[in-house]
């Protein structure tokens, strides 16, 4: 095992070596005009490990590496090794030549040449698989500048430590050997280049929206959907495709997104486009023509880092996705995208079903408004399945919510039957309703509240936001504060909040002091406890957000008719600009470290 400062000293030791051996060598080409060829190109490759081992230095001594230590067989310790025994032997050979200058006469000069020609280029062929291979490294660890890197590359890439580890020898073979490996690495890198390019395209990530909706969504919720004869014509939803089309994947290719009123600034149509061209490179890569990845990576080098316009994105779409013989792109929650981008994403999906009939299906989910819209826009007449909870579902979920229930023994068949048929009966095709009806149920702590609570029990939604409010501002003191918060930022922030920078916030409402106490930051399981299902955080994204977008409407209402939340912003303002005058200790003042331990400076 090796630590970075006894790496650091053997390169330290290299580069003397190598500076020493660099004078001599240029020297002598310098001073005979007949030198070698290969004389120039050993000058050369001496110089470049040199170079590369001087970048390397400030790189082991990152913080990254502090308590790291390198196993004999690591990549970087063979590549010590096997230079350290080149460098030296080159060294020693060339120890006639640092008196060169002192002796009269070229043609002395030129018998002092200590190297066969084939034994220079068998070493200068061996430095550059060096070089090579430190460079391949020194651009993986600038691209994540983390141990992370190095033991990535040793995990995956063993092949290059065989490799290297039998570089003195300096066979032919050998560089065979190294020469496949750094391909390996080299094609990991550029895998890692494609990946960075189609990150860059969008900031959205739906299948981490789709991983959270299908963890809370209920066993055989909905199955009555996919026996519809609309759905059986047109093969659609997100997993039933997935599992039916596995085995298909060069030839059929299924992106969706997730549109989110919560989420204005990124749901703009060219990062919606942007996060469907996304998915297609990032599931199909290896089925595209080589050419068009190519392509890819060259316009958005061309752009200068920035974005791809919302016009070659698209056209980008249209290209990838014809190369398929069937696709589907799946938009969930229309409605809830901007108008304005909109309009902008609909047209850009138009040409798809226009150019491509046979192979193109689109599934769009929205409230009943916008069907209209949808059919004056698209080419071909779509067809409509108006969503409704079945009584099946309703029945399943109220089922699994009397079954979760601490008392449900406590309560007889008579009463529980009772109170299934009542949600049932007023759910009115939702499931949002049932979920806070059976909540305000439950809740109560005898029969006889139970029952109270069930006939008094709001049957419309808007109702039920009422009465759901009341009870989180009916708890202790506590708990009413923290769910009223809650339930104010996430309404009123301006955009999502992560639950740790909800936590730093309420923090520091209540701070007195300069700095920001850890020790004050509330449970974040208490931000949704103390909401009565209101709230709920995205797990895959940690985000927290209102549980359905007619809450936030419900909230608008009242909020713009002065009845809720009329000192947030200023509350939310005020505590903004305390959080920015924390003190930051004197001991810690590196402001990139800083940074990211200060959640709430983000928002």
């Amino acid at each position: 095992m090796s630590d970075p400062l006894s790496m650091l000293a053997s390169i330290a030791g290299l580069v003397g070596f190598s500076i020493e051996i660099t004078k001599t060598l240029t020297a002598f080409v310098t001073s005979v005009k007949s030198a070698p060829k290969e004389a120039s190109q050993l000058t050369t490759e001496v110089s470049a490990l040199r170079h590369v081992l001087e970048i390397l230095t400030p790189v082991l001594k990152a913080d990254d590496f502090k308590n790291h230590t390198f196993d004999e067989e690591s990549i970087l310790c063979s590549i010590i090794v096997a230079c350290e025994e080149n460098i030296a032997l080159i060294y020693a050979k060339t120890t006639k030549l640092r008196n060169a200058s002192k002796i009269t006469g070229i043609i002395l000069a030129r018998l002092l040449w200590p190297f066969k020609r084939e034994e220079c280029l068998e070493s200068i062929q061996t430095l550059h698989r060096y070089v090579q291979t430190l460079q391949v490294l020194l651009i993986a660890s600038n691209r994540q500048t983390s141990t992370a890197v190095m033991e990535k590359l040793e995990e995956q890439h063993k092949s290059v430590i065989d490799a290297i580890t039998d570089l003195a020898a300096s066979s032919g073979a050998v560089m065979n050997k190294i020469a496949v490996s750094v391909e390996k690495v080299q094609d990991m890198l550029e895998n890692a280049e494609l990946d960075k390019v189609i990150q860059s395209l969008s900031p959205l990530e739906p299948h981490k929206r789709h991983q959270d909706i299908k963890s809370k969504r209920l066993e055989d919720n909905g199955k009555w959907f996919l026996d519809t004869p609309e759905f059986k014509t047109y093969s659609l939803v997100i997993d039933y495709l997935s599992a039916k089309y596995s085995s298909h994947r060069s030839r059929f290719c299924l992106v969706y997104v997730y549109c989110d009123y919560r989420d204005e600034k990124n749901q703009t149509a060219v990062h919606l486009i942007g996060a469907l061209l996304k998915q297609v490179l990032a599931k199909h890569s290896r089925h595209l023509p080589q050419e068009f990845i190519d392509s890819l990576k060259k316009q958005k080098n061309d752009t200068n880092a920035g974005s791809l316009s919302f016009t070659r994105e698209t056209q980008l779409l249209r290209d990838v996705l014809q190369r398929f013989e069937r696709f589907y792109v799946c938009i969930d929650a229309l409605d809830e995208c901007k108008e304005e981008h909109r309009k902008d994403l609909v047209a850009a999906i138009k040409p798809l079903l226009e150019h491509s009939e046979t192979t193109a299906h689109l599934f769009v989910t929205g409230r009943s408004h916008m069907q209209s819209q949808v059919e004056k826009a698209l080419p071909v007449l779509p067809l409509t399945i108006i969503i409704r909870a079945s009584a099946g579902d309703i029945r399943r979920y109220v089922a699994r919510q009397l079954e979760k229930d601490e008392n449900y023994d406590d309560m007889d068949e008579e009463f529980r039957s009772e109170i299934m048929e009542k949600i049932v009966n007023t759910a009115d095709g939702m499931l949002l309703l049932p979920a806070l009806q059976i909540q305000s149920v439950l809740e109560q702590t005898s029969i006889a509240d139970r029952k109270a609570a069930l006939d008094k029990m709001p049957e419309k939604l808007d109702a039920a936001f009422r009465v759901t409010i009341d009870r989180i501002e009916r708890q202790t003191p506590a708990r009413s504060k923290l769910g009223m918060r809650v339930l104010k930022w996430t309404f009123l922030a301006l955009r999502q909040l992560k639950t740790i920078e909800l936590r730093h916030a309420f923090a520091t409402i209540d701070c007195t002091s300069d700095t920001l106490d850890l020790d004050a930051l509330p449970f974040e399981k208490f931000l949704t406890e103390c909401c009565y299902g209101l709230v709920i955080i995205d797990k895959e994204i940690s985000l927290i957000r209102l549980v359905h977008k007619s809450l936030h409407d419900y909230l608008k209402q009242k909020y713009e008719a002065e009845k809720v939340f009329m000192d947030g912003h200023c509350e939310i303002a005020r505590t903004c600009l305390v959080y920015m005058g924390f003190r930051i200790d004197k001991n810690d003042w590196d402001i990139v470290k800083h940074y990211d331990t200060v959640h709430s400076l983000i928002y």
